[in-house]
C-alpha cells in the first residue's frame, strides 16, 4: 500500500488511520533518510495511543519508552527505538540489542516496538515495514507487510 501526505499533520493522521494494522505487527520497522517522516509518525501513533507526553526521536539514547493510554489496549508500552547513531557494521549485534534493550522490549507481549534505522541490527525481523521518501513537496509512505 502506497500513501502521500503533503504535512506533518497528514502525516500524524495517516499515523492513526493505519494504527490497526500497526497494533496487529506488533513489531515495526521504519525506513527512510532523515527527515523523511518517520519520527512525526510516530508521534501520530503516540497521539492515537493516548500518549500526551512530547515524542521525539531518541537519537543520543537509542530508546524512548512510553505508556499507553488507550483503555481496553493489551499494549501497555510503545518503545520508540533510533539506531541511527549505531556503527552500520557492528560486530555483535546480538549483544548491543541486548545491551539498548531491544531484545527485552521485543519479547514483552505488552509492547509495541518501532524502530528507525532497523538495518543497524538485521537480525530485529518486523511484521510491518513502513519505507518514507521525501519527495519535493511531500512524503510518499509505503506498508510491506513482512
Amino acid at each position: 500500500m502506497q500513501y502521500t501526505t503533503q504535512s506533518p499533520e497528514e502525516t500524524q493522521k495517516l499515523a492513526k488511520t493505519l494504527l490497526p494494522n500497526i497494533l496487529n505487527k506488533k513489531i515495526i520497522h521504519l525506513a527512510g533518510n532523515l527527515g523523511s517522516g518517520k519520527t512525526t509518525f510516530v508521534k501520530g501513533i503516540g497521539k492515537a495511543l493516548g500518549i500526551n507526553k512530547l515524542i521525539k526521536s531518541p537519537t543520543y539514547t537509542y530508546t524512548n519508552t512510553y505508556q499507553i493510554k488507550t483503555p481496553n489496549s493489551k499494549l501497555k508500552t510503545l518503545h520508540h527505538f533510533d539506531l541511527y547513531r549505531l556503527p552500520e557494521h557492528l560486530e555483535n549485534p546480538h549483544q548491543t540489542a541486548a545491551e539498548i534493550g531491544l531484545d527485552n522490549a521485543i519479547n514483552n507481549p505488552e509492547a509495541l516496538v518501532i524502530i528507525e534505522w532497523p538495518e543497524r541490527i538485521p537480525h530485529i525481523k518486523a511484521l510491518l515495514q513502513i519505507t518514507f521518501e521525501q519527495q519535493k513537496d511531500h512524503h510518499v509512505i509505503r506498508l510491506n507487510i513482512c
